[in-house]
């Protein structure tokens, strides 16, 4: 008999689990490749044009609003804020308005968000100026509004190929999933509101007490959002999957302690990832056709990663529920062992 021959049933080990969920991510995105095609075709769109800037919109009011604030201030910090507000006009005449597609969290995912491109690798590009104030404002609500809701239909539906589900996504069931996310928006904007003025109050406060403790409270303040924020972040899952946005909260919050090791892992590796190759993908200049496969690239890693984020919740889902049903049967003995020590 073989000493040296490994059990065929060994348990996986945390991380072997872990890099599973990205395994399984991987080969879904590359065996469903229509799932890439909206992040490509919306990279393209913004990549060749048009341009929408609004410079002529926004240069008046904006110089008029930096004026009043400038002779409001003594002299010295007038010297040292005018250059300031001077590079915030100038850079309006690189402005594109189509970037508000990717302004709200759960909107379209793609390679440009935050980052548009200055030029492409075609001749001339159709720049479209707005000079009107109240165009400007509606062209922003309504390119906003529909890249959240193309956003949050493009996730639905993933998830609903990725775990396999068996209801359609009608309409109805769709507005309810956009005004649960829109809810999750409003509490998450209070919430941000709220420790930023409490965050400011305490660094004034701070700024005479030193550098060192300075740098603590950072620290400090750090690691409190990452755990405050980590109980939270599969409660889109939970929304995409038609939960109740309370039980959504209920089950992203039980997850986490489920299993702490194996999400700090996952959503480590998932933070490399996702950064480190984004900034690959952003190497070629955006006038070089060598952007194409940033473009190709962020596509089939975006969808990679969120079927491994759903892969994730899955598991860890079950993993919950097993350990629950574990418990209870244990509670269950116990309270029938009690019934009958009392009855002897």
């Amino acid at each position: 008999m073989d000493n040296n021959k490994q059990p065929q049933n060994r348990a996986k080990s945390g991380l072997e689990i872990v890099l599973g969920d990205f395994q399984k991510g991987l080969n879904f995105a590359a065996s469903n490749p229509v799932f890439l095609l909206p992040p490509i075709l919306i990279d393209l769109i913004v990549w060749f044009g048009p341009r929408i800037s609004f410079h002529d919109a926004l240069r008046e009011p904006l110089g008029t609003i930096f004026s009043n604030a400038l002779s409001q201030l003594p002299a010295a910090l007038r010297l040292e804020y005018a250059p300031m507000f001077r590079a915030v006009l100038e850079g309006l005449r690189s402005s594109n308005l189509i970037g508000t597609i990717a302004l709200l969290p759960g909107s379209v995912p793609f390679l440009f968000s935050g980052n548009l491109p200055a030029g492409a690798p075609i001749p001339e590009i159709q720049r479209i100026e707005i000079s009107s104030l109240a165009i400007f404002a509606l062209l922003f609500i309504l390119l906003t509004a529909a890249g959240f809701v193309f956003g949050l239909f493009y996730y639905s539906m993933l998830t609903r190929r990725i775990l396999a589900f068996k209801e359609k996504l009608t309409l109805p069931r769709f507005m309810i999933q956009i005004r649960r996310f829109a809810a999750v928006l409003v509490l998450l904007a209070l919430a941000v509101v709220s420790i930023s003025f409490a965050f400011s109050f305490a660094l004034l406060i701070l700024l005479q007490m030193g550098q060192f403790l300075i740098s603590i409270f950072a620290m400090a303040a750090l690691i409190g959002f990452i755990w405050i924020a980590v109980p939270f972040l599969f409660v889109p899952a939970g929304i995409f999957t038609d939960l109740p946005l309370k039980d959504a909260i209920a089950v992203s919050r039980s997850i986490p302690a489920n299993d702490i090791i194996g999400n700090a892992k996952f959503w480590t590796i998932t933070f490399v990832i996702t950064i480190g190759l984004r900034n690959i993908w952003r190497i070629p200049e955006s006038d070089s056709w060598m952007t194409l496969v940033g473009i190709f690239g962020s596509a089939f890693i975006t969808v990679a990663i969120y079927a491994a984020y759903l892969y994730r919740y899955k598991t860890q889902l079950i993993s919950t529920l097993k350990i629950r049903h574990f418990l209870s049967g244990i509670q269950l003995r116990e309270g029938t062992n009690g019934k009958q020590s009392n009855g002897q």
